[in-house]
């Protein structure tokens, strides 16, 4: 991972309890989207990438609770 990559944040709760997301579509009610600005050199497990999102501003984030969607080239 690294900075310019689009990310998607991953709703461990809906993905842990099924009856969470919309039937229809199978994915979580509140979905978000971000662009990392900054990413250590070497996976940390724990919050330690920086992600700017659509509607949430700035957050350090968890390996765990991102997807990447597009690699920045």
């Amino acid at each position: 991972m690294k900075a310019g990559d689009i990310v998607k944040r991953i709703d461990n709760w809906a993905k842990c309890n099924p009856w969470m997301v919309d039937p229809l579509t199978g994915v979580s009610d509140i979905e978000e989207y971000g662009i990392v600005i900054e990413a250590p050199e070497k996976t940390e497990y724990k919050p330690s990438i920086k992600v700017l999102w659509a509607t949430l501003g700035i957050m350090k984030e968890h390996p765990d609770d991102i997807e990447i969607l597009d690699e920045a080239r």
